[in-house]
């Protein structure tokens, strides 16, 4: 069984609405067109038809929608992902640190080709043969690709020796269990001690890149002045510096001290339309001194895994064959790592409670109504940078964001759309907000209750059950 998440354009295909309606019902209780209770999405009460399949509540099998955002945010669930995949990459040349060139990288595409090939047993083996033939000239060295490709040839004719048939006639069948916690083992061990390995000084551009820190799943915080590098060694990396590479421990944990970072300008703070030149006026700012901390959020990381998929994605699609659209046309696989779509469940799933003659809407639904607010509140101040500003526009931001500038609100509402997003998967993502709503991650863990919350024991959801 394979399992990947939904592109935005499969999104497209099974939605029937697009949600952007943040009220769900009317003064007199009737569902809003466009709402998140659109009857196009569902029949709301027992007796109605649904509007799209013309079934009544109990056949309606349900339809689901979405909600368009202006921006992209960050998929919670592949967070720590794209964390792991940006520490093990360069900032500035857009490259892995690792050098994919080099010789632990081709061991691993080797065994990689065994598995290919249904010979999962002949890739330790292959592993060994592969060092003893060809890896002790090279360990030190890159490989050029006429050489990678006499490399491949000859571990082609060894697995053809070693499995005593030809490659044509050896079939690539469903693996079995041992073959899969192989292969998991195999790249598990190379992102650890390679792709992922985190190096304060590129190796292949000799670039700076500073350390990595979480933000609370809303950015990424890159700080260039780890180690006591003050603005004249920055000065001294600028002028052609050379020392030894240098590695760092880099924790995911969150710093309060460095949410208050130094943007680029007003302009690069509040832009959500990032760019490879915006990456590079970063850059340029940091190597000159005029910046030394950079708050990069999906669409800044987005522009930055574009740009490396460019060098590195042959080798990134091997190794994460989840990443492979066959539908995307021409765009980067790695935009899967991230949304702007938000899938709607149908209203039979959400449903409404009835209370003193009053509708309260699903807890779910809340969530995702607040994801709406957010997005609404990112198209206002867009309004009011490009000039609109209505006294209707600036209450509403006013109201809803913080900030000196627009620009300063723009990325306080950037970080706020994250934050609302990642509740709908995990409440405790969002720890700012302090009516809690539950997400996708407490339904379906159901830990939550009297008697769960203080029992201990070993046997503690049998007992509860």
């Amino acid at each position: 069984m394979k399992l990947r998440n939904y592109f935005p354009h499969e999104i497209e295909k099974l939605s029937v609405l697009r949600v952007t309606q943040t009220r769900s019902f009317d003064e007199v209780g009737h569902p809003i067109r466009g709402g998140l209770y659109d009857p196009v999405l569902g029949p709301v009460e027992p007796r109605d038809r649904c509007e799209t399949c013309n079934q009544y509540e109990v056949h309606c099998p349900g339809h689901v929608g979405h909600i368009r955002l202006d921006v992209p945010v960050f998929n919670p669930i592949l967070y720590s992902f794209c964390f792991n995949l940006l520490k093990g990459s360069c900032v500035q040349c857009h490259r892995f640190t690792c050098g994919t060139d080099g010789f632990a990288t081709k061991v691993l595409l080797a065994q990689l080709r065994c598995f290919e090939l249904g010979v999962p047993h002949l890739a330790p083996e292959i592993e060994t043969q592969f060092k003893e033939k060809i890896g002790m000239s090279l360990q030190s060295m890159f490989i050029s690709e006429e050489e990678e490709m006499q490399m491949f040839a000859e571990l082609d004719k060894l697995i053809s020796d070693r499995a005593g048939r030809p490659l044509c006639s050896l079939s690539v069948e469903a693996p079995c269990r041992n073959a899969v916690d192989l292969r998991k083992t195999v790249i598990k061990n190379y992102l650890r001690n390679h792709l992922f390995k985190r190096k304060a000084r590129c190796p292949l551009c000799k670039g700076f890149n500073g350390q990595v820190r979480n933000d609370g799943a809303r950015c990424i915080l890159i700080d260039f002045t780890v180690h006591g590098r003050k603005r004249k060694k920055l000065d001294i990396y600028k002028s052609g510096f050379e020392g030894e590479e240098l590695e760092e421990e880099v924790h995911s944990s969150d710093d309060e001290k460095d949410k208050k970072t130094m943007m680029l300008s007003d302009a690069a703070y509040g832009t959500v339309d990032v760019s490879e030149g915006a990456l590079q006026l970063q850059m340029k700012a940091v190597q000159s001194g005029a910046c030394e901390k950079l708050a990069w959020r999906a669409a800044e990381v987005r522009e930055h895994f574009r740009l490396l998929f460019k060098t590195e994605g042959k080798l990134l699609l091997k190794l994460f064959p989840m990443l492979i659209d066959e539908g995307a046309g021409g765009l980067c696989p790695l935009d899967g790592l991230f949304c702007e779509l938000i899938l709607v469940p149908p209203t039979k799933f959400r449903p409404i409670r009835l209370f003193r003659g009053e509708r309260y809407e699903n807890p779910q639904s809340v969530n995702l109504r607040r994801v709406l607010e957010a997005t609404e509140t990112i198209k206002a101040v867009a309004l009011v940078l490009n000039g609109d500003k209505s006294p209707q526009l600036m209450e509403l931001i006013s109201n809803r964001t913080q900030g000196k500038t627009m620009n300063a609100k723009m990325h306080s509402a950037y970080l706020a759309l994250q934050q609302r997003v990642n509740a709908i998967y995990d409440e405790e993502l969002d720890k700012n907000d302090q009516n809690r709503i539950p997400g996708i991650k407490q339904v379906l863990e159901k830990k939550q209750g009297l008697f769960r919350m203080n029992m201990m024991g070993k046997r503690v959801n049998f007992a509860c059950r």
